[in-house]
């Protein structure tokens, strides 16, 4: 199922560049890290709408419509009314997680497009790899991906010193699947370890949620110290904020305007500054030396 998934990311995916940010890179490094953690979208993947689509604005309606043709699974439902029965089900979904103890709910987008189409008359495909191609191409189409620039270069020059990395990210199944569809090497060959790789759709829990970061600290063990970590990421309340809360030391990627969030208004950014700003990744390994 990989490798069909793949090609359609290869087939539906293009180039596109950062816009710049008003902010400025630090001139002051930090020292003391031993292990570093990484955002996906809008710090290693560049992210047309700065998030993963399920939680970001889109005008989902046509996206959803076309899919669905596409599919075989065609429909006379309005793409508003498409749209407001799939954000239904996403809500629905939440919901569950919420009253299953999530802090901040998030779904499995499978799970989503299963009730989805039972909702618009179909039934649900026998296929797993017919369903999880429709909602690859749905969000391939709210949502364009691209690598990061000098994303491939940034972890080969920190490879020797901090790897193997990990992830903290809302995400999807198919994320993971992002990079060896576009760059040609999987997480592990960049130097990710699986185990350290903690995916909000697994855990039903999305950032700003304080217990993505606590697995993190809970797989890396009593090695490491919440102070020798350093988290990257695009988002001040999602990455910095949360991050910090966890005791970690924080860099705000801010290398892409579409997908840099400040959050000068939201309660708990106040007061937040991260310990390095980045606006290229290739300044990192300079500000760890």
């Amino acid at each position: 199922m990989s490798e069909h998934l793949l090609e359609i990311i290869r087939a539906e995916t293009t180039p596109f560049d950062p816009i710049p940010t008003h902010l400025e890179t630090s001139t002051q490094g930090l020292s003391g890290i031993r292990h570093i953690a990484f955002d996906i979208y809008g710090t290693l993947i560049a992210s047309g709408v700065g998030d993963i689509g399920n939680s970001a604005p889109a005008d989902r309606g046509e996206a959803l419509l076309a899919v669905l043709n596409g599919e075989g699974f065609h429909s006379e439902k309005s793409p508003e009314s498409l749209e407001t029965l799939f954000l239904d089900e996403i809500h629905r979904s939440q919901e569950e997680s919420r009253r299953q103890g999530a802090l901040k709910a998030e779904v499995e987008i499978r799970d989503v497009w299963k009730t989805f189409l039972q909702r618009v008359g179909h039934a649900v495909p026998s296929s797993d790899e017919l369903l999880s191609t429709i909602a690859l191409r749905f969000e391939l189409s709210v949502n364009p991906v691209w690598p990061m620039a000098g994303m491939v270069q940034l972890l080969d020059d920190l490879r020797d010193r901090f790897a193997p990395f990990s992830i903290v990210s809302n995400a999807q199944f198919f994320t993971p699947l992002l990079f060896p569809a576009l760059i040609g090497r999987s997480l592990p060959e960049l130097g990710f370890e699986d185990s350290l790789c903690i995916w909000s759709y697994q855990l039903r829990e999305a950032k700003p949620s304080p217990r993505l970061f606590e697995a993190l600290l809970e797989r890396l063990g009593p090695g490491y110290k919440p102070q020798e970590i350093l988290y990257v990421g695009n988002d001040m309340l999602n990455d910095v904020s949360a991050a910090q809360k966890a005791g970690l030391k924080t860099a705000l990627f801010a290398g892409d305007k579409r997908s840099l969030r400040l959050r000068h208004d939201h309660v708990d950014c106040r007061g937040i500054q991260p310990d390095l700003v980045l606006t290229n990744l290739a300044n990192l390994p300079t500000l760890l030396s």
